[in-house]
């Protein structure tokens, strides 16, 4: 039997083939922005908040949050963009579900009882609004993320989840009204 190749051939074959293959990546640029959060920060989240396609960064402090918008020269930590909420037992979440448009908004258990949605525009914070309220939960004090709004059913409309003691509160949703 005739052999058709030989070894060595086939070897530098190989290697001249993953030679010319692999490609050059690019090279990785970074800009660098020296920042500060309060002392008090628990714990940083980051999300579009404003539908402008750039990652707002969100400090959770003691009893508020502190919102960084980004630029285009980078996250504007001189301002003071802050949430407070009323009562002393929130929860807070993030969700697309409450308001006209698809941005994410910034929604909140007050006290066990009520939901309220916050609408970021531009970089103004405007007054929340009331979502749902009655409930009979139960939250301890402080301002805490709580991932209380997900779809249970699959029916593509947030449910909420509220804790109360030693149960959770499961309140699925009939979809919206205008």
């Amino acid at each position: 039997m005739k052999q058709l190749y030989s070894y060595p051939i086939v070897c530098a074959g190989l290697a001249y083939l993953f030679a010319t293959s692999c490609s050059v990546a690019a090279e990785l640029t970074f800009f660098q922005q020296d920042f500060y959060l309060p002392i008090e920060s628990e714990n940083v989240v980051v999300a579009d908040l404003n539908g402008d396609g750039l990652l707002e960064l969100i400090a959770v402090l003691d009893n508020r949050l502190q919102i960084y918008f980004q630029g285009k020269q980078g996250y504007d930590f001189a301002s003071e963009n802050f949430i407070e909420f009323p009562g002393q037992a929130i929860g807070w979440d993030l969700s697309t579900q409450y308001g006209a448009s698809v941005n994410t908004a910034i929604i909140a258990l007050v006290e066990g009882r009520e939901v309220l949605a916050l609408f970021i525009e531009g970089e103004n914070i405007p007054a929340p609004i009331t979502v749902k309220s009655g409930f009979n939960g139960f939250l301890r004090k402080g301002v805490n993320r709580l991932h209380f709004s997900r779809d249970i059913n699959a029916d593509t409309i947030d449910d909420f989840l509220i804790p109360g003691a030693g149960v959770i509160n499961l309140h699925i949703s009939k979809g919206r009204t205008e």
